[in-house]
């Protein structure tokens, strides 16, 4: 047998080799959804479909998955790959396979026959004597058929069962397959069930899973010692469905009482009446531990009473700033927490320092309203004395409502994949945008909005708005939605076993995810796996063992979502306040307490189990109230410590489990929307939040703002990679902005360049520059004269007067008057009818160039005795999504509140001449040229005259590369 190595390969190119017929630049892992599978069987994301698909991902997943080491981590999009010796690449030796299919398939046969990682086990199962009065309690329904659906349901089950096998009834179990009859009741070892699974017949079952564990085979041994008994309560007909809402499911609901408790029907009782009854009936959290560490509050004591012991703590108060390196902490039995008080005095670790209050300041702004403070702001919180200065901010910041909500927006619309037609794309999705704005302003109870999202029934005042969320119009949409749900609400990621049984993840056999989808759906799902129909319908079974969840499944669509709603937020539900809690630590701290944030496990514990359990508990008993638990994660000294990179945990996918300590917060880099919004306030630039942007520029997209929303994602890649360090470095965007704002111009006009350094150091940073670089501004500032006299204030550029721009083409019904104008021999105006009206002009060959930080102009008059209820400008660039109106909001172009409808005030008084001023940048034309101008009303007369710009004046050259190197800066890039 050859020698083999591991070598790393992009995903990417094996999946064009797989699937060569797809578009290698669509393919790709998504390390959001964590499964290959996700993406490739996503039609929102991937819409070709091939012939050959199912047989593709069977080969991808069943045979690759075991046989070939994958790299598919959240965050590694790599995968492992075979590399013969001798040093030739998978790609050079083997590119000419790539033929066909079948040679592919060939070819991964003969990789399959030398793998080293997953060989095909040899030997016996060791097995444990039977025990008689033992094997009478063993339950087919309850623990025989469960495991053999998750071990052998992917082959043996559907219209097509491999060899005829089927383990999907148990009518169908006992029949046997091709090599006849696989149970003989009373006579285990003589079945060959058992005899294939211990792999005394080959191939071993389960082929490219693991072998069965000891345990797993006594129990089907003593199983059928004991007769093979059926104590089901319902049986599927062998390949038929089963009817919604009918017989099987009362039996269902029966049996689900009997072995599990007594059925409460609570469908006649409000969300509020069952979260309180639920909330009653929930164990006490975890006891908040007593320590002698400094603490803030209780989240700092679980901190403080799990950080380990060092061997090299500090030994004098010399020592006490010195690092020391985090070792695996104290096992914690229970709940049970050991004090960092009874540890030894010599093996303490130091307890870590706060952040001062300049950083502390940047960093709670950013958190919280998502832009830096003004240099006015900074300066006073730095110099204010008053102890409790911190909690006080962090209040004042949350009641901050809407600049709170734009904040929590972008992470919103991703997740919830809200679309419309306010983002890129075809706007294959909701528009959930005034939905989530509207609650997020409110601080409505966070059960209530993901109800509201859910159940179209329920009693809520903007239900109608989030209607669309759910997609159930086919398979898979409905599949996709229940898997949505589960990612978003639960941190559990299932999509994947919405086609086969998850690979990396036991907790997930595929018919527990469809059982879950016919919740959304009006009739049971069938099971079909990996794109071929197996003639089976799964009726709605809950994932998770809540006493909730005995109730009988509705058979109605909106009984459905109703129920399952209610089972996504019950205060039983192991995972949906745990959930979000997590959520907002990660934000917050930077790492979760359970990592990946979407992938909650049943084999894997948090970081600090009580600390997530308590959390999760004081978030429901608080009302489930977002900003009372965002403001404990504030109000803490873990929050509040400073930064230090070789204190700040990490999370390594291959080594999951690894401890985190939260000694230090984690380095977060801000996401396009902080920086661009920042950048804004630092400049003095009064433009809208970049959420409400509809266009996608270069600089947003490589900073990770996406292009269109069709898919869900909850959290955005903070990898680094050259084209943003060049964009950042050389692009003219980032500088454009930078140019556009007050900050610049002022800054140049500042004789004293000490002040001028310090201010730009006040805006940018939050705090005051050090000595050191006061020095070097100095230099900078003095390698270039002093601006040179801008033009006069206010003076104009015009670009039209008595007539358009040369060349341009007139649209609608301009006429002309000479009487009273306000420069030149003319002024033009639209006929005084009622509604809307519109006369314009476009694709003028002399194109008006616009600076960032120029104003625009038209002169206007309105008619006192002809009133208007709305004027509205429009500027074509291409498009002309580029408008601001005054008045009513009477005419339907654009987004409200967007720079493709802004508002900009009331009607100017009527009876005389007024400028219109509107800096270009907050209608998206800072930068850009324009060929186009519309003059629009709604009702009235008016009259209009000339119009332009108003440039800017311009900074010097020395102030511009000052601001830029301080905004391309790690400092300004990330939150610390």
């Amino acid at each position: 047998m050859p020698a083999v190595r591991v070598a790393m390969m992009p995903l990417r190119w094996l999946t064009t080799l797989v699937t060569p017929r797809l578009d290698p630049v669509r393919l790709g892992y998504n390390h959001h959804n964590a499964s290959l599978c996700a993406n490739s069987c996503n039609p929102d994301v991937y819409p070709v479909v091939l012939p050959e698909r199912a047989h593709c991902c069977a080969l991808r997943h069943q045979r690759f998955n075991d046989s070939i080491v994958f790299g598919m981590t959240m965050f590694g999009m790599t995968m492992h790959s075979l590399t013969p010796a001798g040093g030739r690449t998978f790609s050079k030796a083997f590119s000419p396979a790539v033929a066909s299919l079948a040679a592919i398939s060939a070819f991964v046969s003969a990789l399959l026959a030398v793998s080293p990682g997953r060989a095909q086990p040899a030997g016996d199962i060791a097995i444990r004597p039977l025990d008689k009065a033992e094997a009478k309690t063993v339950s087919y329904s309850r623990q025989i058929h469960p495991l053999l659906q998750e071990k052998c349901g992917s082959c043996h089950s559907g219209a097509k069962p491999s060899a005829e096998f089927s383990v999907s009834s148990y009518k169908l179990l006992m029949k046997g397959g091709k090599q006849g009859a696989a149970i003989l009741p009373g006579k285990p070892d003589a079945s060959l069930m058992v005899q294939y699974i211990r792999g005394q017949k080959t191939p071993r079952m389960p082929i490219g899973g693991d072998p069965l564990t000891t345990d797993q085979l006594h129990l089907i041994r003593q199983w059928i010692a004991a007769g093979a008994p059926n104590d089901a309560d319902t049986k599927t007909a062998d390949g038929k469905a089963s009817k919604s809402g009918g017989k099987a499911n009362d039996k269902a609901a029966a049996s689900s009482a009997k072995n599990g408790g007594p059925v409460e029907d609570e469908s006649a009782l409000t969300l509020a009446q069952i979260r309180d009854k639920h909330l009653a009936r929930l164990p006490a959290p975890p006891k908040v531990p007593t320590v002698s560490a400094p603490a803030f509050n209780a989240i700092d004591r679980f901190i403080a009473a799990q950080w380990a012991s060092s061997k090299q703590a500090a030994s004098s108060s010399k020592q006490t700033s010195r690092l020391v390196k985090p070792v695996k902490p104290v096992k914690l039995a229970s709940t049970k927490l050991i004090a960092s008080s009874k540890l030894p005095a010599s093996s303490k670790l130091p307890a870590p320092a706060l952040c001062d209050d300049a950083t502390f300041v940047r960093r709670v702004y950013l958190d919280v309203v998502g832009i830096i403070p003004t240099a006015e702001e900074a300066r006073a919180f730095v110099a204010d004395k008053a102890k409790d200065k911190r909690a006080r901010l962090i209040d004042t910041l949350l009641a901050r409502d809407a600049d709170y909500a734009a904040h929590w927006m972008p992470f919103w619309e991703d997740a919830l994949a809200s679309n419309g037609k306010h983002q890129g794309g075809a706007g294959s999705r909701a528009n959930l945008r005034p939905w989530l704005l509207e609650n997020l302003k409110r601080n409505r109870p966070y059960d209530e909005m993901v109800v509201e999202l859910i159940d179209p029934t329920f009693d809520g005042a903007t239900v109608s708005q989030a209607r669309g969320w759910i997609r159930n119009g086919d398979h898979v949409e409905t599949t996709q939605s229940a898997a949505n749900a589960a990612q978003v609400f639960l941190g559990t990621s299932v999509k994947c076993a919405s086609c086969h049984n998850h690979f990396l993840n036991k907790e997930w056999p595929q018919r527990k995810v469809v059982a879950l989808g016919s919740f959304f759906s009006e009739k049971d799902l069938e099971l079909i796996r990996c794109e071929v129909k197996q003639g089976e319908f799964i009726a709605p079974q809950w994932i998770f063992d809540q006493p909730a969840a005995r109730q009988k499944p509705p058979r109605d669509l909106n009984g459905r979502l109703k129920q399952v709603a209610r089972l996504v937020v019950d205060p039983e539900n192991p995972r949906f306040a745990r959930s979000i809690v997590n959520r907002l630590w990660k934000r917050y701290l930077g790492l979760g307490l359970v990592e990946p944030a979407d992938d909650f496990r049943a084999d894997r514990e948090a970081a600090y189990p009580p600390l997530l359990s308590w959390l999760a508990d004081d978030f429901m008993r608080h009302g489930y109230d977002l900003k009372h638990t965002i403001r404990l994660i504030l109000n803490s000294r873990t929050y509040q410590l400073r930064y230090h990179p070789k204190l700040a945990d990490t999370f390594d996918v291959a080594k999951p489990d690894a401890p985190r300590f939260y000694r230090s917060p984690s380095l977060r880099r801000l996401t396009a929307e902080q920086l661009v919004d920042s950048i804004n306030a630092a400049i003095g630039n009064a433009a809208p939040r970049l959420y409400l942007d509809e266009n996608s520029t270069a600089l947003t997209r490589l900073l990770g703002k996406p292009a269109a929303r069709n898919e869900v994602v909850t959290a955005r890649s903070d990898d680094v990679a050259v084209v943003q360090a060049l964009e950042l470095l050389n692009g003219e965007e980032l500088n454009a902005q930078v140019a556009q704002g007050a900050l610049a111009v002022e800054l140049s006009r500042e004789k004293d360049a000490e002040r001028a350094i310090s201010r730009a150091y006040w805006s940018i940073y939050s705090r005051a520059p050090t000595p050191a670089e006061i020095a070097a501004g100095v230099k900078l500032l003095a390698s270039d004269t002093p601006a040179q006299p801008s033009a006069p204030t206010g003076a104009e550029e015009v670009w039209m007067d008595d007539e358009p721009p040369a060349g341009a083409k007139l649209q609608g019904n301009w006429q002309w008057t000479e009487s009273g104008v306000q420069s030149g021999k003319r002024a033009h105006v639209a006929p005084p009818l009622p509604g809307a009206q519109q006369h314009f002009f476009m694709d003028a060959p002399q194109r008006l160039r616009i600076g960032f930080g120029d104003t625009l102009f038209v002169w206007a008059f309105i008619d006192p005795a002809a009133k208007p209820r709305e004027i509205m400008l429009q500027w074509n660039d291409g498009s002309w999504e580029h408008r601001a109106y005054w008045g009513e909001n009477l005419i339907p172009y654009g987004s409200d509140g967007t720079q493709s409808r802004l508002r900009m005030g009331d009607l100017p008084a009527a009876g005389g001449w007024v400028r219109l001023e509107i800096p270009a940048n907050r209608v998206g034309l800072g930068g850009r040229e324009i060929n186009g101008l519309s003059f629009d009303q709604f009702d009235g007369r008016v009259v209009f005259d000339r119009a332009g710009i108003i440039r800017a004046p311009q900074p010097r050259p020395a102030v511009m590369d000052m601001l830029w190197a301080l905004f391309v800066n790690p400092e300004f890039q990330y939150i610390r």
